[in-house]
């Protein structure tokens, strides 16, 4: 089943790039340097180094105790399992005691999931949600026989139990989230709870109105408002760490910081030449206009993402040839390219 959902994508990888799990498995030399597949590698695993048991401890903290005590690193408790994780457990078990073939299906199905999870990602929590399916399905097999038996007090009862205890799992992320320093500090998001609101409200492709309000009052606005209602008619946005693409109605010339962007391509072949780089974004990449999140391409940086073609420093120099025309709401320029010389 999985295989064929996925189909599509292993379709295209393989008429496109020439292997059919790029950029997880299989080179292709042709579509990323060796420098790109480094970085991809680097940001979709464990460090290098982590041991077994240091990834069965994490499969732990992120799965089984997520939400509950300290955790275990410098990020903040964002609990999404709660008690799936242990509930779900002693529900396989029991599946597998009363329908073993069945049971032993869904266990080898999870300890599959979390063995992949331990040993190809990253070792975040939201990287465990296939381990729902069984542990849902394990959950119904266990439990739902009790609630067939006895009378309509009987049941009504474990109804009742369970609607309650649900109130609570559901509740519990709430309450780990607003006990939490990190979240809970001046600058956390519990405190700004009013200003991420305010924020949501500006997702989404804007109106012609929500432009010219922001470009009256010489604030910032999502790229997607001004590409959608201020950008002139006939122009060529292109995006280099301002990746906020998706409410754009004609989509910008950008790409994933693991393939880059243009500015990065002609920054690849032109180096520190500024005046160069320029030239090709406007002669070769066919921009009008370029946006640049200079914010975004620090965190890539401080990841160990960044295309070294991508250095502060000449990032800055092709932005002093540029006029500024309009700031980002993610704290982005956008800025005009000069016209071709007449000829």
């Amino acid at each position: 089943m999985a295989v064929v959902v996925l189909l599509p994508w292993l379709v295209r990888n393989t008429i496109t790039v020439g292997t059919p799990l790029f950029p997880f498995a299989g080179s292709a030399p042709e579509w990323w340097s060796p420098g790109q597949t480094a970085r991809f590698a680097a940001g979709h695993a464990a460090p290098m180094g982590t041991d077994f048991i240091a990834r069965l401890t994490a499969l732990w903290n992120q799965g089984f105790r997520e939400g509950i005590g300290a955790a275990p690193d410098a990020d903040p408790w964002l609990p999404q399992w709660g008690v799936a994780f242990a509930v779900g457990s002693v529900a396989l078990v029991v599946a597998a005691l009363f329908r073993f073939r069945t049971g032993a299906a869904l266990i080898a199905m999870f300890a599959a999931q979390c063995g992949f999870w331990m040993l190809a990602t990253h070792l975040k929590a939201r990287f465990l949600l296939p381990c729902a399916v069984p542990l849902m399905v394990a959950m119904a097999l266990a439990f739902a026989p009790k609630c067939e038996t006895g009378g309509a007090v009987r049941r009504a009862m474990i109804a009742a139990s369970a609607a309650i205890a649900l109130f609570g799992w559901c509740m519990q992320p709430l309450t780990v989230l607003r006990n939490d320093p990190r979240m809970t500090d001046p600058n956390g998001p519990v405190a700004n709870l009013d200003a991420l609101g305010a924020a949501i409200l500006d997702l989404g492709p804007g109106t012609k109105a929500d432009a010219d309000a922001a470009t009256a009052a010489g604030s910032a606005m999502p790229l997607a408002w001004w590409s959608n209602w201020r950008m002139p008619a006939g122009a060529t946005l292109g995006c280099e760490g301002e990746a906020d693409v998706f409410w754009c109605r004609t989509t910008p010339v950008w790409g994933t910081v693991w393939d880059g962007g243009p500015l990065a391509r002609v920054l690849r072949t032109h180096g520190s030449d500024a005046a160069a780089a320029v030239r090709a974004l406007r002669d070769t990449e066919h921009l009008t206009h370029l946006a640049i999140g200079e914010s975004m391409l620090a965190r890539w940086k401080a990841c160990g993402w960044l295309d070294p073609a991508l250095a502060p420093e000449r990032v800055r120099a092709v932005a002093a040839l540029l006029r500024p025309v309009m700031h980002t709401a993610s704290g982005g320029v956008v800025y005009e390219l000069p016209a071709s010389p007449a000829p």
